[in-house]
């Protein structure tokens, strides 16, 4: 799902050439395939305006490391929407 709050300040960061943080990939057990974990929104947004080549960080997760992460990921989200 996109977020307009988030999407747009990536689109403007974009198009003014704006340096924005990296994406973070994990690869998957074969070494070919990585799935994106973490910065989608950037990820659309340079595709969308032709982008070739975006900054990204591979990572090398177990399955549990990974269900670690978005534990603490969606712990964060809902402390953030609580206000806290």
């Amino acid at each position: 799902m996109f977020r307009d709050y988030k999407m747009i300040p990536v689109l403007k960061g974009l198009a003014t050439n704006e340096k924005l943080p990296p994406i973070e990939v994990n690869r998957e057990n074969d070494g070919y395939i990585y799935k994106l974990y973490d910065g989608v929104h950037r990820y659309y947004a340079a595709a969308a305006l032709g982008y070739s080549y975006i900054p990204v960080i591979v990572k090398d997760w177990s399955f549990d490391d990974f269900k670690d992460f978005l534990a603490e990921e969606t712990a964060r989200a809902i402390r953030l929407k609580n206000g806290q």
